[in-house]
């Protein structure tokens, strides 16, 4: 039981049961593994947390991490994307794994999760997207990529009755995306399956 442990250790399973899908069994099991590394090893984590915290900040424009030395993230700094086509995800992991496919040359709006019954639109970065869409080319392609879930076409929906007003075409990925499946774990070919064929 963790309340055998020393209070230093047990504060450190606190902190890493707050990682995304970590229970206590697996928190204290990175604890653990923690302890057990090398001095060097730990300096190394400890280091890099440190240069994360300092260095990377998110896009102003698209809210994806990027590195401080530069303006805006690799996305919304490149001439090269298409400025035309905007991939409104939940995060940016689900940016990535679109990258992955080799074939989306836009840029992206990272909303900062999905509505549901624990999150509010308020607490998303819509407000910021729409202010986006506001100032796009009226022949723009807003493209609603959320996994397939109820959180996800609730998000979409809500996206697409906000986008009513704006000229823009609106689509949604979806074919080829297994019902309840997630767009970060997806394989690159079934994403580009619903990408391509998005509508």
């Amino acid at each position: 039981m963790i309340e055998m442990l020393p209070e230093k250790l047990q504060k450190l399973i606190q902190i890493f049961q707050k990682f995304p899908g970590a229970g206590p069994h697996q928190a204290a099991r990175i604890a653990f593994w923690f302890l057990n590394q090398s001095k060097t090893s730990q300096e190394q984590l400890v280091q890099a947390l440190n240069e994360a915290r300092t260095f990377i900040k998110v896009c102003p424009k698209c809210f994806m991490h990027f590195e401080a030395s530069f303006n805006k993230c690799i996305f919304c700094e490149n001439s090269d994307r298409d400025q035309k086509i905007v991939a409104v995800v939940a995060k940016e992991q689900d940016a990535l794994a679109i990258e992955a496919t080799g074939r989306f040359k836009g840029i992206y709006h990272i909303l900062g999760g999905t509505i549901s019954s624990k999150k509010e639109a308020a607490s998303l970065h819509i407000k910021e997207f729409l202010e986006r869409v506001a100032s796009l080319n009226p022949k723009s392609e807003i493209i609603l990529a959320f996994d397939q879930t109820t959180d996800g076409e609730a998000t979409s929906l809500y996206l697409k009755k906000s986008l009513e007003k704006y000229p823009v075409k609106i689509t949604r990925i979806g074919r080829g995306l297994p019902s309840g499946g997630a767009i970060e774990y997806t394989d690159e070919e079934t994403m580009l399956s619903a990408m391509e064929n998005r509508k």
